[in-house]
């Protein structure tokens, strides 16, 4: 009996076959459903290390929903395992704009920067990212 990898459970069942690209529908309604849609995607992709294929989803979910910070932050990490740096902490940079207190997105750039040699722009990361994460820890 032959399983179709066109499910979309396939990529949570196997992580290493992503579920297809999501179609995109022109009804504004979906717009939120197709950008979680293609951050899903795109991180199966970068699970099975196809940067560009991640990449290229979290661009289209940027498309879509250019405010959505957890787009940008996965961006980032695809273009960082992909060894573009500079690109990673912009894609950081901007999630970091639209959502201040992203502690995710804090540590990444700083680990980022770190690799870079910036280790006073890292620093004030991580400063940041401890900061952030004490008050959230305060407010359960």
């Amino acid at each position: 009996m032959e399983t179709s990898r066109l499910s979309t459970t396939s990529a949570t069942a196997n992580p290493s076959s992503p579920a297809p690209t999501p179609a995109v529908t022109s009804s504004d309604t979906s717009t939120l459903a197709n950008t979680e849609a293609y951050i899903n995607h795109g991180i199966a992709e970068e699970n099975i290390g196809d940067f560009d294929e991640a990449i290229a989803d979290f661009t289209k979910a940027i498309e879509l929903k250019p405010d959505n910070a957890k787009a940008y932050k996965s961006r980032g990490n695809a273009k960082e395992n992909k060894g573009d740096l500079d690109g990673a902490i912009e894609d950081y940079t901007k999630a970091i704009q639209i959502k201040p207190d992203f502690t995710l997105a804090y540590g990444n750039r700083s680990e980022t920067k770190k690799a870079k040699g910036d280790l006073d722009g890292a620093n004030a990361d991580l400063n940041k990212f401890t900061e952030l994460n004490a008050k959230s820890s305060q407010n359960p």
